[in-house]
């Protein structure tokens, strides 16, 4: 019969941190009482730390004469061990903090999206270690920071009352693919009998542009959409005629792959604001900054 007979690994003591510190400390002045101000401690018990590492170590780790300290051999070659540990220790607690103080979380509308998107690229390009994590709702009537969110962009009609930026006031043109029109007269483009595409349910806001043309024309054709973002993305596969804010589809005016259809302008009377808490506003800084850039170049009024 074999008899196996296991032995227990001897557990490594690890040596104590702060003194470690202290003494790492007290290498650096090769004085005690220099040392003993650094760290707000006594003389005496700056000593005692040490002598402390010295008995745990089974080493001696300075010489002690009338002018102060020098290291001994042992402990010079422990001192750049641990200094480079230290080293170490506080590049990883100074990423930790950078990580930290850089990510911020951002809520926004999907129906802002093409208006955002090129502000997060310029902040991912000129400023790589700031993190924009961003979450996307189409319900307005939600409260804005239930996820805990640095920032929200919120759409509303409302006064303001927390620290905000607007971004811009919404104004709607009608817009359609170019394939099915080009800006004319009202009552032209009207008698093509298009597929009316509504960025809402309730299609309040072709009620509303039609009530601002002073125009009784009630649409024969009707898609509804949840979002104003739905409703754009048909019109440019050439659904229809859809509603839609200039400062939202920049890009796709500017390349036609929509046109506006009618000159009239009609404001809604909502506005988008980046909303913040003023705890967060520091670390919103930069993208505060590029919102306001953003904004000042693409604002489109009526």
């Amino acid at each position: 019969m074999a008899i196996t007979i296991m032995t227990e690994t001897p557990k490594r003591r690890t040596p104590p941190f702060y003194a470690m510190y202290v003494f790492t400390v007290a290498a650096e002045h090769l004085n005690l009482t220099r040392a003993a101000d650094e760290l707000c401690l006594t003389q005496s018990a700056v000593s005692r730390q040490i002598a402390g590492l010295e008995e745990f170590l089974g080493i001696r780790l300075f010489s002690r004469h009338a002018r102060g300290l020098t290291l001994t051999q042992d402990g010079s070659q422990l001192l750049g061990q641990y200094r480079q540990a230290f080293t170490q220790l506080r590049e990883a607690h100074q990423l930790l903090e950078q990580a930290q103080q850089t990510q911020v979380r951002l809520k926004a509308p999907t129906c802002v999206l093409r208006w955002l998107l090129p502000v997060l690229m310029q902040i991912e390009q000129e400023l790589p270690h700031y993190q924009v994590n961003l979450q996307t709702y189409h319900n307005h009537n939600l409260s804005p920071f239930q996820d805990n969110a640095d920032a929200v962009i919120i759409y509303t009609n409302k006064a303001v009352q927390v620290p905000h930026l607007k971004l811009f006031e919404e104004y709607i043109i009608p817009v359609t693919h170019p394939n099915l029109g080009k800006l004319s007269s009202t009552a032209h483009w009207l008698d093509q009998n298009f597929t009316f595409l509504h960025p809402t349910e309730d299609g309040k806001d072709w009620q509303l542009w039609l009530t601002n043309t002073a125009l009784s024309y009630r649409p024969k054709r009707n898609q509804y959409f949840q979002t104003m973002d739905l409703a754009i993305n048909a019109a440019l596969q050439g659904f229809g005629v859809t509603l839609a804010d200039p400062n939202l589809i920049t890009e796709e005016l500017n390349t036609e792959r929509l046109v506006q259809i009618d000159a009239q302008s009609v404001a809604t009377g909502f506005s988008y604001y980046l909303i913040y808490s003023h705890w967060a506003e520091e670390k919103l800084r930069p993208l505060i900054t590029a919102i306001k850039k953003r904004s000042c170049s693409t604002n489109v009024a009526g």
